[in-house]
């Protein structure tokens, strides 16, 4: 994954962060957010492999999360 697409990754947070009223919700995107850019900036001193498994394990962190956020959405309830 590129330096870009990292950002991307931050950017998607935070049109999530938009789009939640729950305070909580805002809150955890915010932190993804956060993790996203540091892990792009840091990016460039990594090894590939070092990389590949900060990115595992962020995405795996986001997908849980927007697992939660979708269902409640599906359910007609805030996020």
């Amino acid at each position: 994954m590129t330096q870009a697409e990292l950002f991307d990754k931050a950017k998607a947070c935070e049109e999530m962060m938009r789009r939640s009223t729950e305070l909580h919700v805002i809150a955890t995107y915010q932190r993804l957010r956060d993790m996203w850019i540091k892990l792009a900036n840091d990016s460039v001193d990594m090894t590939p492999e070092i990389l590949a498994i900060e990115i595992a394990g962020i995405n795996d962190m986001q997908s849980k999360i927007d697992a939660v956020v979708q269902s409640k959405i599906d359910a007609g309830l805030d996020a």
